[in-house]
């Protein structure tokens, strides 16, 4: 008689175990009657060109004066406070022999090697940061703003001005550096002294691109508002003609603005006044909450669309008309993402509903918040989350509940 081998014997024993545990599963899954919950969202959108109408108080110096700006377009400022310089063509002569003297002195400073080296570190310290600034332009990609690249410029030069006392009070006072420090210093005090103060009238935010639509587009007047009076909008340089003096800028008052859009009229149904949706600003890349505050019929297939943003007013100070995509969605909170025939009683008008759960193989309903929906799925959550037997992830529920009754055993 052949001596047994309990080894092998084992090993078929447990592969006969998994089989008849595999084929119980095969037998009795409810894979054609159940799903998993899964996390999701509706994102769908609208895309379309918005024209932007703004509270806009147009400040204009007389004549063919030049307006020299203190500050970066997009910048907040109080009442009273600098926003730039009135300048004739001998003060815009003056700035630009500044400016010149001012990249030579950086460049010489660059090049200068500091005897003292007390004032190494703080030198060296400051390149770093300089080198990461240029960095960060260099590697800035075309989504970033204006605005993000002139701050970076702005702290460069600030930087650099640091940079250059720390040098200038180590080199003796006949050298060459020093009186090209007290021309350049010169040069700035003749263009402060040969320019004029412009001040803010009121709080707001600057820009210094003037296109002419701000008499036309007037926030007041935003009801009366027609497709005619926005078609056709374009955004203007700040020059509007070559070689013309940019003798002008302007305030945006009130912190906030409406974006006009002309939109399907199917999709104009779907969206009832005062509600909320999520508006991608896709030039500025600014991703905001807007209200409808005025629907009005162009045609049978369009309709115009007034939303009120208060966000992203500094980055599209500059711009009149943007490109923005508009979301279906309802809500822009992610839920459970089940198909609709999968809800047992539910109301489109009240956003409530049911929900079919297995658990230890028996029904159990659970009243649902329907956060939003389309054609095929809804996005849920919980009713009462705080309470015992909250909706899980990954949990198993009916996806026909009306051929199930509460408490049965799942068949």
């Amino acid at each position: 008689m052949k001596k047994i081998n309990w080894y092998v014997m084992m090993i078929l024993i447990l592969a006969g175990v998994l089989a008849i545990a595999q084929v119980s599963m095969l037998a009795f899954t409810n894979a054609d009657r159940t799903d998993i919950l899964y996390v999701g969202n509706i994102e769908t959108f609208f895309n379309g060109d918005a024209v932007l109408i703004r509270d806009e108080k147009v400040i204009k110096i007389p004549g063919k004066d030049f307006i020299a700006p203190a500050i970066e377009s997009g910048t907040k400022v109080a009442k009273g406070e600098l926003i730039a310089r009135s300048c004739n063509q001998s003060s815009v002569d003056i700035l630009a022999r500044y400016e010149k003297g001012q990249q030579k002195l950086n460049a010489e400073i660059r090049k200068t090697v500091v005897p003292s080296a007390k004032n190494d570190f703080e030198i060296l310290k400051i390149n770093k940061v300089i080198n990461e600034k240029m960095m960060e332009m260099m590697l800035a990609d075309t989504s970033a703003t204006l605005n993000t690249v002139s701050s970076m410029e702005r702290d460069i030069r600030s930087l650099t001005d640091e940079k250059i006392k720390i040098v200038l009070s180590t080199l003796p006072k006949e050298s060459p550096l020093i009186a090209l420090k007290k021309e350049v210093d010169s040069l700035n005090q003749r263009f402060y002294a040969s320019s004029g103060a412009i001040k803010a009238p009121t709080a707001g935010v600057v820009s210094f691109v003037v296109d002419g639509y701000e008499s036309k587009l007037k926030l007041q007047d935003f009801a009366r508002i027609q497709w005619k009076d926005i078609e056709g909008v374009k955004n203007q340089d700040q020059l509007t003609e070559k070689g013309s003096p940019n003798n002008s800028l302007k305030l945006i008052q009130n912190f906030y603005a409406y974006l006009a859009v002309n939109v399907d009229a199917d999709f104009a149904e779907n969206i009832e006044l005062n509600a909320f949706r999520r508006i991608r600003i896709n030039d500025v890349s600014e991703t905001i909450n807007a209200e409808l505050v005025l629907k009005n019929n162009v045609s049978n297939q369009k309709s115009l669309l007034l939303f009120k943003i208060d966000r992203g007013i500094e980055k599209t100070c500059d711009l009149r008309k943007v490109n923005i995509d508009i979301a279906k969605a309802r809500s822009v909170e992610d839920g459970f993402k089940i198909p609709k025939e999968s809800l047992l009683n539910p109301s489109y008008d009240n956003m409530d509903a049911q929900i079919a759960l297995v658990r230890k193989h028996k029904i159990e309903f659970r009243k649902l918040e329907i956060l939003d929906f389309d054609s095929t799925y809804a996005i849920v959550r919980d009713a009462s989350p705080d309470t015992t037997g909250a909706l899980q992830l990954y949990e198993e529920y009916v996806k026909n509940p009306q051929k199930v009754k509460e408490g049965e055993l799942l068949k």
